[in-house]
């Protein structure tokens, strides 16, 4: 429950509780990411290294310091979702290292070292993602500790190198640290199947898009190639909709020290939008061209709607709006160097699979040296000229 609270809340949004949302979060990130590793890397080392932390070299699954880093940022502008969200990618990260390093196809007797290198970095892994995880699910991380035979420290004391463990400590055998919901079982919450749509009337068979048919609703322009979902994907950029907005009367929340209010012309209409910016930015820095994502769900901050999100620089003290050359179009989807652009997600599908946080919190949304917006290495687009930044070089976007 804790978890998926912090996993979904906006800093001074109210949270909208959903049953279904906490049991898509408890399986994908607790149960199939955390726990799925933890078990996995548990019964390996019983299996190909005794039961106990080996005396061999360690590697690196994830960037401890740039994942601690990405955090400390989000925190420090109470982006609370995406802090968790980048602790939740490097889980992911390490998962991603031991199936690829399959220690399992290891049988060569001269890969034995090898093997249980893997094995001890996926254990050491477990332990640093247990202090990383520690603030929103206390008793798992805890447990993690138990079964690694090891005690808490600070971050500052964790070392880059994963080689934290104790050699010869011996581990647990197994740890189940979830149980999965079954949504249509006992405890889960289940969904009314829809029927699926009658194809649109276009010609012989019902086919195509004919007279009457309709353009996905999604905005920001011509749908392209279907939504892409996968992270790894660099077309999954193509999934948010990012339009040139031009913002007016940035006003002080008035129930929070912390947001601004703005109204904000998208092209197809003014929405209000509400932004943690207040006591970094001043009102008149925020009046003008700037970069709105137009596809995530309408929220309460502090009670009052946002149907939006301003897309900021940052490099942890100093905070920079995106800026559309002048000559931009008010309304028009940016786009990304070299990048094929896929329709863009409904908002339901963008909150479900979490790809905002999923993209900010991987570090790849930043600017680039010459201070304009990119996605791992492509600039942002506008029909006008690159998006960019006052000062900000390197500098990390949410």
């Amino acid at each position: 429950m804790y978890y998926s609270y912090e996993a979904e809340r906006c800093g001074g949004s109210d949270v909208a509780f959903s049953e279904a949302v906490l049991q898509d979060l408890h399986n994908a990130d607790l149960a199939d990411t955390l726990g799925n590793l933890v078990n996995r890397a548990l019964m390996m080392c019983h299996k190909f290294s005794g039961g106990k932390i080996g005396d061999v070299p360690t590697e690196c699954p994830f960037d401890l310091w740039d994942t601690v880093n990405k955090m400390e940022k989000h925190m420090a502008v109470y982006k609370l979702d995406f802090a968790v969200q980048a602790a939740v990618s490097a889980a992911h990260d390490c998962n991603k290292y031991l199936q690829e390093s399959a220690p399992w196809a290891m049988k060569d007797p001269s890969q034995e070292t090898q093997r249980s290198t893997v094995v001890r970095t996926a254990l050491e892994g477990c332990y640093v993602l247990a202090h990383l995880l520690m603030p929103v699910v206390p008793t798992a991380c805890s447990e993690i500790l138990e079964k690694l035979g090891a005690t808490q420290t600070t971050l500052c004391e964790l070392s880059p190198k994963f080689d934290n463990l104790k050699v010869g400590q011996s581990v647990a055998a197994k740890c189940i640290l979830f149980q999965k919901i079954d949504k249509e079982g006992e405890g889960g919450v289940k969904t009314e199947k829809k029927k699926p749509a009658k194809p649109a009337k276009g010609g012989k068979g019902g086919k195509g898009g004919g007279k009457g048919a309709k353009p996905a609703k999604g905005g920001g322009g011509a749908a392209g190639p279907a939504t892409v979902t996968d992270i790894a994907n660099d077309a999954v950029i193509g999934a948010v909709d990012i339009r040139v907005g031009m913002m007016s009367n940035a006003r002080k929340h008035p129930d929070s020290d912390k947001l601004f209010v703005e109204d904000i012309d998208v092209g197809d209409g003014t929405r209000q939008v509400c932004s943690g910016l207040y006591q970094h930015l001043k009102p008149e820095e925020m009046a003008g061209l700037c970069c709105v994502v137009c596809n995530l769900k309408k929220a309460k901050m502090g009670g009052v709607e946002s149907n939006g999100m301003v897309l900021c620089a940052s490099d942890g003290s100093s905070f920079e709006l995106l800026r559309p050359p002048a000559g931009a179009k008010v309304g028009e989807r940016v786009t990304f160097e070299g990048i094929e652009m896929c329709a863009a997600g409904s908002p339901n599908a963008m909150a479900k699979k979490k790809i905002v946080p999923q993209i900010t919190g991987s570090g790849d949304l930043k600017t680039n040296a010459d201070k304009a917006a990119s996605w791992r290495g492509a600039t942002m687009l506008t029909s006008a000229g690159p998006v960019t930044v006052a000062s900000l070089a390197s500098a990390g976007i949410s």
